[in-house]
């Protein structure tokens, strides 16, 4: 909360997506059931807020996710990627 403003359950979720954070984190987070959470990053990705990329399956760069290039431009969300343990979409 900012100034005494309060900020929607969505866009924390949104907030918290650009900050690198998987759909897992966010449901622990803010706690909220992770079936909501998902629906939220999907709400995302119809409106365009986020973008799904198509990554090569078995995608490990040296370092993680954190040298991946897709991951450092914000263009996908943690449960989209191939590799990342929360799952593939």
């Amino acid at each position: 909360m900012a100034d005494g403003v309060q900020t929607s359950p969505l866009r924390r979720v949104l907030a918290r997506l650009g900050e690198g954070a998987t759909p897992a984190e966010i449901a622990e987070t803010l706690q909220l059931p992770s079936d909501v959470v998902n629906a939220m990053v999907d709400h995302w990705v119809r409106v365009g807020a986020i973008v799904v990329t198509e990554l090569r399956s078995g995608c490990a760069p040296p370092g993680g996710c954190a040298g991946c290039a897709a991951a450092a431009t914000g263009a996908i969300a943690g449960r989209h990627c191939p590799s990342s343990p929360a799952g593939i979409r």
